[in-house]
């Protein structure tokens, strides 16, 4: 597709009516002028339920939910719940989400479930809602939020100058900052150098090393 066809505007109806019709995102991408990306996006807008499983969209037996629900109940992980039952992590962390069961890590690197965070977020909860729930931080569940459209508010009120001294003591870098405020990494440094914090630059980081 060239440049152009790629940003007309995305009809989500035409879209949720082939998802419906059994077309996987990849699918339906190559058979419009949107990506698959701009897909996702449109299906959570349209607030169109996933399909729980692999093979062409093909849903999870009902035996195998429940043998997922008995497993998440009993304190297995979901990577080795995905694992032994031949399912994706994010099948098993929805199938315990419908069934109302709370979220919890699942060991090893965390990944956040990025249709989880849709979900929730289409229910209007908020990002401070959302991110109890995923188990993730404020600013890393904003972040994605605000990829997929759903927090358009002003950039957030920066902490006042003790705040943000205490929290560059804590962390210890301007990146660590920036990932708790939920900014850019030059927001933070801008705010923490008005707060009189001596942001060591490269050339005293050497220095320091050095010594």
């Amino acid at each position: 597709m060239d440049t152009d066809s790629r940003r007309s505007p995305v009809d989500g109806e035409l879209i949720k009516r082939l998802y419906l019709e059994g077309l996987s995102v990849r699918q339906i991408a190559a058979q419009t002028p949107w990506g698959p990306g701009a897909v996702h996006k449109s299906l959570i807008r349209e607030r169109v339920p996933r399909r729980l499983g692999r093979g062409g969209g093909q849903r999870i037996p009902a035996a195998v939910r429940q043998q997922v629900l008995q497993a998440y109940k009993e304190g297995e992980l979901v990577a080795d719940i995905a694992t032994r039952l031949k399912v994706s992590r994010q099948s098993v962390s929805l199938i315990a989400m419908d069934a109302g069961l709370a979220s919890r890590p699942r060991g090893g690197r965390r990944e956040l479930d990025v249709w989880q965070v849709a979900v929730l977020a289409s229910q209007e909860m908020s990002v401070t809602q959302v991110a109890e729930q995923v188990g993730f931080s404020h600013g890393h569940v904003r972040r994605e939020m605000r990829q997929l459209g759903f927090v358009r508010e002003e950039l957030p009120e920066l902490p006042a100058a003790e705040e943000l001294r205490a929290m560059f003591a804590r962390v210890g870098s301007v990146r660590g900052v920036a990932r708790e405020l939920g900014c850019s990494a030059d927001r933070a440094k801008g705010a923490l150098e008005r707060a009189g914090v001596q942001v060591p630059t490269r050339a005293r980081r050497e220095v320091n090393l050095a010594a």
